[in-house]
């Protein structure tokens, strides 16, 4: 898996993990979102980018087992960190019911672990 660099900020490096193929699940996600929602997304990955620690869960809360989530509305992009000073988002999702559905949180903890697997390679 490699890293598609998104945001540079004061206090973070943004990453999307790009899958062997080319593909990357964030991006093709905030690629669809419409020029709004887009935007405000932007302006989150901005926020998280120049001021961590985010210490409003309205904004980005920490899912558990290293798994957070950046919220924006109902759009949601699922990450971790990685070396303390960089975020690496997994993929985006809108969020339709009141809880944050458990496959999404599998499949972060999924990618996760299998960067980790791969860097130490």
């Amino acid at each position: 898996m490699r890293l598609k660099r998104i945001k540079t900020g004061e206090k973070l490096t943004i990453y999307a993990l790009e899958k062997e193929t080319g593909r990357c699940e964030f991006i093709d996600f905030f690629q669809d979102l419409q020029t709004k929602d887009r935007n405000k997304f932007i302006a989150l990955l901005e926020l998280v980018a120049d001021h961590h620690p985010i210490r409003n869960n309205e904004k980005m809360r920490h899912e558990g087992d290293g798994i957070f989530a950046l919220k924006s509305y109902q759009d949601r992009g699922l990450c971790f960190f990685d070396d303390g000073d960089h975020l690496i988002i997994t993929h985006g999702f809108r969020k339709k019911k009141q809880k944050l559905p458990k496959r999404h949180l599998r499949k972060a903890k999924r990618l996760r672990d299998k960067y980790f697997e791969e860097k130490e390679q």
